[in-house]
């Protein structure tokens, strides 16, 4: 599958306030052909997706973060910016389902830790889901 029918020209937004964990989600990322920008906090991140707009193809966020959680973080971007995806990771082995039952966005998730082929999987889901496999 050419790396533009996959969706790897897409710019991935990861959100973790563990700096390690950022620093493996954009290594695997990145490997995988993808363009990636990094924020260690939620409020971070939303300043990030207005400033970068439509340019950002997906966000992969943990849950549990000190400012905002990454639930909320994927609500407050759903209000601007609704066509863009969220993979959630968590430590914690459960997902807030209500919560996200009610967003409307597509959304994925990944247990921490994670291997490397689930968290690909789930990123190309979710832009596959939204039309960001599409070139851009």
């Amino acid at each position: 599958m050419p790396a533009e029918d996959a969706g790897e020209n897409k710019t991935i937004l990861i959100v973790d306030d563990d700096p390690e964990v950022r620093r493996l989600v954009g290594t695997v990322l990145s490997s995988a052909g993808y363009k990636t920008v990094e924020s260690a906090s939620g409020l971070h991140a939303l300043s990030l997706a207005r400033q970068a707009g439509s340019g950002i193809g997906a966000v992969v966020t943990d849950i549990t973060m000190p400012d905002i959680d990454g639930v909320t973080l994927a609500e407050r971007l759903a209000e601007r910016f609704p066509e863009i995806p969220v993979v959630f990771m968590s430590g914690f082995g459960e997902i807030p389902l209500p919560r996200l039952a009610g967003l409307d966005i597509r959304w994925g998730f990944v247990p921490k830790p994670f291997r490397v082929n689930r968290l690909l999987e789930a990123v190309r889901s979710v832009l596959a889901e939204t039309g960001g496999a599409r070139a851009a």
